[in-house]
């Protein structure tokens, strides 16, 4: 068994819904498995999440970080591009966080201060 397999053997349907784009976001972004979860919003994309939800900027970062709100879901939607790579990516945070930069700290479990020392990224 593959591991494509097994993360989607008796989700057919589910799956189908996913890449037809059928899955309603607020749905998708609820899935419980958390590869489902990131495949899913992969192929949807972020700007498509963002626009569909219509989420609202909370906090914007000049080294390329969006925090976004949208309605209805708990965690806040971080938007931040590898600067490597130029790959969009998208991270869940708390909803306490409120500050785009704070969100990327916390997410590789940094204080402000030590992101903010950081030259390179990758």
């Amino acid at each position: 068994m593959s591991f494509d397999d097994d993360i989607w053997s008796n989700h057919g349907e589910l799956w189908r819904k996913i890449i037809k784009r059928e899955l309603p976001i607020k749905e998708m972004l609820s899935l419980k498995n958390i590869e489902q979860r990131h495949a899913a919003i992969a192929l949807y994309g972020a700007e498509q999440i963002i626009s569909k939800t219509k989420a609202e900027l909370v906090s914007k970062c000049n080294r390329g970080y969006d925090l976004y709100k949208i309605k209805d879901i708990e965690p806040h939607l971080l938007k931040y591009k590898c600067p490597s790579t130029g790959r969009i990516y998208t991270s869940f945070t708390p909803r306490s966080i409120t500050d785009a930069k704070t969100a990327m700290a916390w997410k590789y479990n940094k204080t402000v201060e030590e992101w903010d020392q950081l030259r390179i990224e990758s």
